[in-house]
């Protein structure tokens, strides 16, 4: 079955290894966040969280085969990672706890690409438990 995700970042594994690629997308959704820079004086509190993640993470639409999918993780910017003063000021402005991961490995012919699906959590929507 196809299922439908807005990736924030995709590509070929190539020869990178899992780890390499992970630390690729926690850097890249690092500085996206630092550098975060819209206003969201017009968008109501019961929509901010939805606001944040299409104007954060939601960057292109992907159709995947589950049954191409090699490898998935779900794996968090902070949790486990830790953070700077940088980001912690931008979490804190933003109200984002942290942000999941998810990281999915499919095989198209003989190749190998990743997606990564990321989510705000704020403290108004709890994490969902996987």
């Amino acid at each position: 079955m196809i299922k439908n995700f807005m990736c924030y970042m995709q590509g070929p594994v190539g020869t990178r290894s899992l780890e390499y690629i992970k630390e690729c997308v926690r850097d890249t959704v690092r500085a996206e966040i630092v550098e975060f820079n819209k206003d969201d004086s017009g968008v109501v509190e019961q929509c901010y969280y939805g606001w944040l993640n299409i104007n954060l993470f939601e960057k292109k639409s992907v159709g995947l085969n589950q049954k191409n999918v090699e490898y998935y993780e779900k794996f968090y910017l902070v949790q486990g990672f830790g953070s700077d003063d940088k980001l912690n000021n931008a979490l804190q402005r933003y109200n984002i706890e942290d942000v999941g991961i998810g990281l999915y490995v499919y095989r198209v012919g003989s190749y190998s690409y990743y997606i990564a699906v990321c989510e705000v959590y704020s403290p108004l929507h709890p994490k969902d438990e996987e």
